[in-house]
């Protein structure tokens, strides 16, 4: 888990996605899915754990066509009992699935798990615990978590795993990210050329935020 206090943690999540499916694309055979979601409070109406789930089956069956007769099969048998319940059954099949050999994995990435309100993560972190000790998900199964280290997430998380702490220390590393992807995209849509400031005025409003200045 990546411990991280303000925006840094989502700049850091979106770059792990981006590696990931990089590596998928590069060799398909080790990674078979790639499945994140990013929780903001901003967004009561998606930030619930029902909301997560249904993205994750949506962002498997994307990635393995061949799932959909399963989940087409699940919806119209009983279009109006999709719960919390029924799509941690849908998820787990569909888990086990899409990882068909020993050898690939399927990666979970998940952004502000804090930012979920507390009745949301009572649901989510039983499924989220199943998912990182019980077979055979703890096999097939790899997860990113970017949060605040709130009791109940550490509570729920194994012992096994890795965790990080990240503090104001890595504002260097986020600005060097955000120069470089700034100066592709200014150079693209020649914002420079309108203002050769431009630049360096995104790149300080986006570190500004990294740091949890902003939300």
């Amino acid at each position: 888990m990546l411990k991280n206090f303000g925006l840094g943690k989502t700049v850091l999540s979106s770059s792990v996605v981006e590696h990931l499916y990089t590596m998928r694309e590069a060799s398909q055979s080790t990674i078979s899915s790639v499945l994140y979601f990013f929780c903001s409070y901003k967004q009561p109406d998606k930030n619930t754990c029902l909301a997560m789930l249904r993205s994750f089956i949506y962002q498997i069956i994307l990635q393995d066509e061949q799932l959909i007769s399963y989940v087409y099969e699940q919806y119209t048998s009983s279009p109006h009992s999709i719960t919390v319940v029924t799509c941690k059954k849908m998820l787990s099949y569909l888990l086990e699935s899409c990882v068909p050999s020993g050898t690939s994995k399927a990666f979970l990435v998940i952004d502000g798990l804090d930012e979920l309100p507390e009745a949301e993560r009572g649901e989510f972190l039983p499924i989220m615990k199943q998912m990182l000790t019980k077979e055979p998900y703890d096999t097939v199964l790899r997860v990113f978590i970017a949060s605040q280290d709130l009791p109940d997430i550490s509570k729920a998380i194994s012992r096994k795993s890795s965790r990080l702490s990240v503090g104001n220390n890595n504002q260097q590393d986020i600005r060097k990210y955000i120069e470089s992807a700034t100066k592709d995209l200014v150079e693209e849509l020649g914002l420079d050329e309108e203002d050769p400031r431009m630049g360096k005025k995104i790149i300080d409003s986006l570190t500004e935020r990294a740091g949890g200045q902003s939300t």
